[in-house]
């Protein structure tokens, strides 16, 4: 009986780490989903700050990015974030390789934060390969 009830409390303790274990694991892994849409590195400034409207102290966040100038790599990037803006002939800011004819390598393209499901749009653009930096812009 002695032997049954110390291994009944082991076996509870064993549980209870277990448990315990899993709750920091999902805790750990929580913390790094919160900050997943900046996780590359490619933007230079943090969604997260934004509101549910994609608004920052009241105001929409414009930013711009290079693509390579293809019909097909445009039809990509277009399709996973709405009203984006693309721009053969103006390097932007941030200096894409462009070219006076349209003709560049690159393409400009600028978008806003001022769209419905931002942050999950602005997820899929950073994890393109086609995408390497986002700038955000400040107009004059």
């Amino acid at each position: 009986m002695l032997a049954n009830i110390f291994s009944l409390r082991s076996v509870k303790s064993l549980l209870f780490s277990c448990q315990l274990m899993i709750v920091l694991l999902l805790s750990i892994s929580n913390v790094g989903c919160i900050n997943n849409i900046n996780n590359l590195n490619k933007s230079d400034f943090d969604i997260e700050a934004l509101d549910e409207q994609g608004l920052l102290n009241g105001v929409a966040v414009d930013f711009e990015f290079c693509v390579a100038n293809s019909k097909a790599v445009m039809a990509q990037i277009a399709a996973r974030y709405p009203n984006l803006q693309f721009m053969t002939s103006s390097p932007g800011r941030i200096g894409c390789h462009v070219q006076e004819d349209g003709q560049g390598e690159q393409v400009l393209v600028i978008g806003s934060t001022l769209v419905p499901q931002y942050r999950e749009h602005f997820r899929q653009l950073l994890a393109s390969d086609e995408i390497t930096a986002v700038k955000r812009v400040y107009w004059e």
